[in-house]
């Protein structure tokens, strides 16, 4: 059986890791927008006629 140093290189111990304990959590304003329907398809759309405006005023 091969163990992780021999397939990666390096022990798995000495591969960095992300510290997510100091994350900020979301606010609850911040979760029911995540959640309301309505809001992201406005803002889909929003992002959307961003991208067609760039696509448009790009070079011909």
């Amino acid at each position: 059986m091969k163990t992780p140093e021999s397939t990666l290189g390096s022990a798995v111990s000495d591969q960095p890791r992300a510290d997510l304990a100091l994350a900020p959590l979301p606010t609850r304003a911040t979760l029911r927008r995540r959640r309301n329907l309505p809001y992201q398809l406005i803002r889909f759309a929003v992002f959307n006629a961003r991208i067609m405006r760039m696509v448009t005023k790009g070079p011909h």
